[in-house]
């Protein structure tokens, strides 16, 4: 988790960050970096927009330019989508307007609030929960009539069609087979290419696409065709 706390008054922001890391040290979550600034440019160039386990403590007046800091969030929202954001503030009376800037605020915070310490909490713990999810969930799930597969996208290869219209899956130590299409399976997940009429492959392992042997490699010696029409858009999602 990075978190991020904007907010101009020295004591009201440590404060905040106090509040962060000691409930991160007793509930054992992990934070990579914490940026606490009164600079909007030095938060603003900390955001990294590929990381969606980003959350961002506000305060709306900023510099005493009253609602800078809603105008901060919605910079926020174009550099990072998914991230969190919850406003801290002793302007309660702009929590109402929240939403016509747009930014998805997660909660409004006001400092004099009795439990604004433990709303704080609640917020970390919504995130870290959030991640913890997604981590863990980040599975190929296909519901059978008489079974259900499980597996990790990180350990699949790829799918390819054999006889009486079964479907082999290649994965890490594991093959698999099960009747179904490929047509349904290409479409759960972006990961997931139709490389060849009979194939489908998870680009995450793939470790060379040969146009030569028209052969997409992975990892232990495993391969499969490519077909010529697919090659480009191969390519293309893999660069």
């Amino acid at each position: 988790m990075k978190v991020f706390v904007l907010e101009d008054h020295l004591l009201q922001r440590r404060r905040i960050v106090r509040i962060i890391e000691e409930y991160a040290q007793r509930k054992k979550i992990a934070i990579a970096s914490l940026v606490d600034t009164a600079k909007v440019e030095e938060l603003l160039q900390n955001i990294d927009s590929e990381d969606f386990n980003q959350i961002y403590f506000l305060d709306i007046d900023i510099k005493n330019e009253t609602k800078k800091g809603l105008e901060i969030a919605q910079e926020i929202r174009k550099l990072d989508s998914r991230g969190t954001i919850i406003f801290v503030t002793t302007h309660s009376e702009f929590a109402p307007i929240t939403y016509k800037y747009k930014v998805s605020a997660l909660d409004f915070i006001d400092k004099s609030d009795p439990e604004m310490i433990k709303r704080v909490e609640e917020a970390l713990q919504y995130v870290h929960d959030k991640y913890e999810e997604a981590t863990v969930s980040d599975d190929f799930t296909l519901v059978l009539p008489k079974r259900i597969i499980k597996l990790p996208y990180k350990d699949i290869y790829y799918f390819e069609t054999v006889e009486n219209h079964r479907i082999k899956l290649i994965a890490k130590n594991k093959v698999l087979e099960f009747y179904g299409s490929l047509s349904e399976i290409e479409k759960m997940d972006e990961r997931l290419y139709r490389c060849h009429k009979s194939a489908i492959v998870n680009i995450v392992n793939i470790l060379e696409v040969s146009r030569q042997g028209n052969c997409v490699y992975f990892e232990n010696n495993l391969s499969c065709p490519v077909a010529r029409k697919y090659f480009k858009g191969l390519r293309a999602k893999l660069v």
